[in-house]
């Protein structure tokens, strides 16, 4: 788990922060042959399983970006659980046969979250990312279950994101944007 802080104006647009550093992270593993993708909108995956995770807040001047990774722990799943939790959580080491320097990882993420985050607060509209969320979303173009902070559950066809960052599901008589809920799992 590392924590990376850097200034924040408040006129900066914070909205969709997650997807631009979950970008972040996905560059960050690629330069060590690491083949991830997001799942919206604050989840990194590989095979459908979980392998990091994203927190952003915003303290006085600052946001704080937390990443949690796991490197190297392979954890004790239950496969008779898929049902119940889809996006299991798994390592870098459950699929890549590597030595990983963690600190050496941690400073190159922190050198392109630097880089990123400068250029990408210049456009506050995620269009670049609108592009690239086709090939790198976990769950572009498939059936999933969607559960909204009330606690329903809609089904439908994620569609991508907006430039706000806004997930797009395609329901049965309507296209919807969300911008809080979280996707629970994927319609088989």
């Amino acid at each position: 788990y590392a924590t990376y802080c850097f200034p924040y104006d408040a006129s900066d647009y914070l909205f969709g922060m997650s997807i631009r550093v979950g970008f972040s992270v996905i560059k960050a593993l690629a330069e060590y042959g690491v083949k991830a993708k997001i799942k919206w909108a604050n989840d990194i995956l590989i095979d459908l399983k979980k392998v990091a995770g994203i927190l952003c807040e915003v303290y006085q001047s600052y946001i704080m970006i937390g990443i949690g990774i796991n490197f190297n722990i392979v954890p004790n799943v239950d496969e008779t659980l898929n049902h119940i939790s889809f996006f299991q959580p798994t390592s870098i080491k459950s699929y890549y046969d590597m030595s990983l320097n963690i600190s050496d990882f941690s400073m190159q993420l922190g050198k392109i979250l630097a880089k990123d985050l400068f250029q990408q607060t210049k456009n506050r509209a995620l269009t670049d990312f609108q592009k690239y969320w086709k090939t790198y979303s976990a769950t572009f173009n498939r059936e999933i279950n969607f559960i909204l902070p009330s606690e329903i559950v809609i089904s439908g066809k994620e569609m991508g994101i907006t430039q706000e960052g806004f997930l797009i599901i395609k329901q049965q008589t309507a296209i919807e944007t969300y911008h809080s809920g979280r996707i629970i799992d994927i319609i088989a």
